[in-house]
């Protein structure tokens, strides 16, 4: 058995899968994001900030120790988000006991992918389930300029991947067939 770390570029599909791992398996969950806002707010003192200006050191310390706590237990966890690094959790996780995932989309415009982002915040889907909003805050200029940063670093991803063996999925093109295709695939993997 084999927990799941999701790594990637923000709003890749992460989350999206994740979800619907839990749904399909049963399986627990840890959301990086929701992690770093609890250590905000009820543990000032470690420095660990929400808001894009974490202490990479201080947060992926957290996370690698919480990992190897999960050796310890007999369910699989899902664990998710984008402030950890393919090669940082490479070098600090157990892979014979932890699958890592990284979703990117190194392929596509910064115009193009703004626009599915925005058209998918306008979904059915995303307004009957529970997503952080938190792109819908930001204008498209600050989105495009983020979003120029995210391909930059799925490329980075993606060749650092194809180095480590780590599974890339690539989510440029196609995204919601390569999320539905990953969950199908890895629930076998999982059970």
């Amino acid at each position: 058995m084999k927990n799941l770390l999701i790594l990637g570029a923000v709003r890749s599909g992460k989350t999206t899968v994740a979800k619907q791992l839990i749904r399909l398996g049963g399986f627990n969950y840890l959301s990086m994001d929701f992690l770093a806002g609890i250590l905000e707010e009820s543990l000032p003192e470690t420095g660990i900030k929400d808001n894009g200006s974490i202490d990479e050191h201080k947060f992926n310390s957290v996370i690698f120790t919480y990992m190897n706590y999960l050796l310890s237990s007999s369910y699989i966890t899902i664990v998710e988000g984008s402030r950890i690094s393919p090669k940082k959790a490479f070098d600090n996780i157990n892979q014979d006991m932890h699958k890592i995932v990284v979703f990117g989309y190194p392929n596509i415009k910064p115009e193009q992918l703004l626009s599915n982002i925005r058209n998918h915040e306008n979904s059915d889907e995303w307004k009957t389930e529970t997503h952080e909003n938190w792109t819908q805050q930001l204008d498209d200029t600050e989105m495009l300029s983020l979003l120029r940063e995210q391909i930059e670093n799925s490329k980075k991803y993606q060749k650092d991947c194809e180095k480590l063996g780590i599974d890339f999925i690539d989510t440029s093109i196609d995204r919601d067939k390569k999320l539905d295709d990953f969950v199908k695939n890895i629930l076998t993997f999982l059970s």
